[in-house]
Order: structure tokens, then C-alpha cells, then sequence
């Protein structure tokens, strides 16, 4: 951000625990597992939020949500016009239903008013790269 003010309240509201390794193996019913998702959600119309309270509820709810569902809430990058969110979830699931859980958490936040776009970035990440997978199936 142009205004050092706000630039400077964004990294006050950043989060981080340290506590969490996603990188680490997690064990479930259905065997030894990683599953790590970044997620992106961008407001709408480009809009830059910078109101602290708005920021620091946003904040906050995405930790609520990540404790409510189990999920190992690593990070939350907020932005003024989006959020960057790493985190652990189950093995069975869906990235899509990880989402839409955010979105409709955040949603509340806002009034249930349509801030965020009505779409999702979703990306996996982890410690594993395509050699790996190729070597695990060539064996």
C-alpha cells in the first residue's frame, strides 16, 4: 500500500503459527498423509479494505473456522484486497468444500454481504514434487 499507515496495520494483522509444520506426515484412518492447501480469495470489484476492525474479524474468523473444521491453520497473509490462507486439512476433504467453508465463514464477518468474488484460488503444496510421484509408480 501506497499509505505507510496501512501498510503498516496489514502487518500488524498477519498471522503465523510456528507450532504448525505442514510439512509434517499426518497419520488418519486412512493412512499416513499430507494435504496442504493454499487458498486465495480476492474481494470483489477490486475493492482494498483497510478498515482494522473488518481486517481483524476477517482475521479472526478464518482462525475460528480452522479450529472448528480441525484444520492446521499455518498462516493467513491478509491483504487489502485479498487473503493468502495455508493450511492442513483431512484426507477426504474436498478443497472445493474448504473453500466455500471460508467463504460463506467470511461472510458473515460482512454482514452476508457478497465482498469476495464469487470464485477461489486453490493450490496445493508440500514437500513431495513429480519426480517423486513418478519414481513411487516406475517402482
Amino acid at each position: 500500500m501506497a499509505d505507510p499507515r496501512v501498510q503498516a496495520q496489514l502487518s500488524m494483522l498477519q498471522f503465523h503459527d510456528a507450532a504448525i509444520d505442514l510439512a509434517e506426515v499426518r497419520t488418519g484412518n486412512y493412512g499416513q498423509f499430507i494435504n496442504c492447501l493454499q487458498v486465495v480469495l480476492e474481494n470483489a470489484g477490486n475493492w482494498n479494505e483497510v478498515r482494522e476492525d473488518v481486517l481483524l474479524a476477517t482475521r479472526e474468523m478464518i482462525i475460528r473456522a480452522s479450529k472448528q473444521k480441525r484444520w492446521q491453520l499455518s498462516r493467513i497473509g491478509l491483504l487489502s484486497d485479498h487473503i493468502h490462507i495455508l493450511l492442513g486439512i483431512g484426507m477426504t476433504e474436498s478443497p472445493q468444500a474448504v473453500a466455500l467453508s471460508l467463504l460463506n465463514n467470511l461472510a458473515s464477518v460482512q454482514e452476508m454481504k457478497p465482498v469476495f468474488k464469487f470464485s477461489y484460488y486453490i493450490g496445493t503444496f508440500g514437500k513431495y514434487d513429480r519426480q517423486a510421484v513418478r519414481s513411487k509408480l516406475s517402482s
